[in-house]
């Protein structure tokens, strides 16, 4: 089994269990990341052959935005009736991507597996604990702020094809422009995209958002809010985890939503390269 496949399949087997469904109530698994094993067959595919569900299975990824992006098209499946129960799952594995010379990036990520169960709400079913996913949106727009060369074309432009010079190739990033740039995008999607429902970031109990910069987080929110905003209404796991890429917000989210009331408000917003930000509205049953 590969590396990723495992990694995702051991958070795929928790959400599964939180969700309360066997793997065979699956009838399609999204594997999305930023950063994947092979492109083929697909991570998602392996998986569902090792856990056993149903359907089909596909890989996808948007960078750090990669969950909530996979969140975005889950959603939408089932709200056209495409599929009644969908596996999100975005094993993030970032130590094999990184050039540990360069000091710009190789401290600041870390691994993680997050997985998600969504799945229709039939008309006045109760689900006390669970969200209820409102809206998702995604936004993107072309940058090499953040950036990767390496891929299958990658030796083509070397010498030897058959040996790869990974200099230049891994993750890189110019932070201070990404930090710039990424906070007047991200404050303006989180007030848009609330908006659109007719809510304010006061009306939102908690923000879940991208575990990559806390003090990026901490200006989108006090551009958004007009002031600044404790960790209680949005919550670092950066400190402890470092920046996992897609993974971070779901476990920023995972960790901190047991104290919410039916009925309270949630964003989930996670933002990277591409640039690419991705948003669910969420609310608690």
């Amino acid at each position: 089994m590969s590396l990723e496949a495992e990694f995702g399949i051991a958070s795929a087997r928790k959400a599964l269990d939180h969700a309360g469904v066997e793997p065979s109530d699956i009838d399609l698994v999204i594997c999305s990341a930023s950063h994947h094993q092979r492109p083929y067959p697909a991570i998602a595919i392996e998986m569902q052959q090792a856990m056993g569900t149903k359907g089909a299975g596909f890989d996808m990824g948007l960078g750090c935005s990669s969950a909530a992006a996979a969140l975005h098209i889950a959603v939408n499946l089932v709200r056209a009736g495409a599929h009644r129960r969908v596996l999100v799952t975005t094993p993030e594995i970032i130590t094999g991507h990184l050039n540990f010379r360069d000091r710009q990036t190789h401290f600041i990520f870390g691994d993680a597996s997050v997985s998600m169960v969504v799945e229709g709400l039939a008309q006045g079913d109760k689900r006390p604990g669970r969200f209820e996913v409102l809206d998702t949106r995604t936004w993107t727009q072309m940058s090499n702020n953040i950036r990767t060369n390496l891929g299958y074309y990658t030796r083509t432009a070397q010498d030897d094809p058959y040996m790869i010079n990974l200099e230049g190739n891994l993750i890189k990033q110019v932070g201070n422009k990404v930090f710039k740039e990424v906070t007047v995008a991200g404050h303006q999607f989180i007030v848009e995209f609330l908006a659109e429902h007719g809510l304010t970031p006061q009306a939102i109990r908690r923000f879940w958002l991208h575990q990559a910069n806390a003090r990026m987080n901490a200006m989108i929110l006090k551009l958004s809010f007009g002031h600044e905003v404790g960790h209680d209404r949005a919550p670092m796991v950066l400190e402890r985890l470092g920046n996992t890429a897609g993974a971070g917000a779901v476990v920023a989210l995972a960790e901190n939503h047991a104290d919410m009331n039916a009925g309270d408000y949630g964003l989930l917003c996670a933002f990277g390269a591409g640039y690419s930000i991705g948003g669910a509205l969420l609310r608690m049953l």
